[in-house]
């Protein structure tokens, strides 16, 4: 009775480092991800950084582990010796699903260069000058 406990207990502790290893999987992810914007000095990223991975994989784990939950007809899941109690299931296949959607789905995404301030400046006025007839050699 007590080795069940036990084994028991240590299943659970099991299921609980393999999400945090999934997490810190995800998180790791997403930094080396984060990397060349970072580099770009890109103020925003696009919704394929991590929006879209995301939103996906949770679209995905959700009705996967209710499923799961409702042919076994228990409340954790066991898979060999781990033991994968309460939320753990979403967190665990949710981040293992992120990770693997953005870096398979949603490479990275060289941003446009930003124009400078006078270039723009510039191209206002030449557009500003050809809508009224002028050229720059008639001035």
């Amino acid at each position: 009775m007590q080795n069940t406990r036990e084994s028991a207990s240590l299943s659970q502790i099991y299921g609980l480092g393999v999400a945090g290893l999934s997490v810190i999987i995800a998180a790791v992810t997403s930094g080396i991800r984060l990397k060349p914007y970072l580099d770009a000095g890109v103020e925003r990223t696009p919704m394929t950084f991590a929006a879209y991975p995301a939103l996906i994989a949770v679209a995905i784990t959700v009705p996967v582990v209710f499923a799961i939950r409702w042919l076994t007809g228990k409340q954790s899941i066991n898979i060999g010796p781990v033991t994968f109690s309460r939320n753990l299931p979403f967190i665990t296949l949710g981040c293992l699903l992120y990770a693997a959607i953005a870096v398979l789905f949603f490479p990275y995404q060289a941003m446009p260069p930003r124009p400078e301030k006078d270039a723009i400046h510039t191209r206002l006025m030449d557009q500003d000058t050809s809508e009224k007839g002028l050229t720059w050699q008639s001035m």
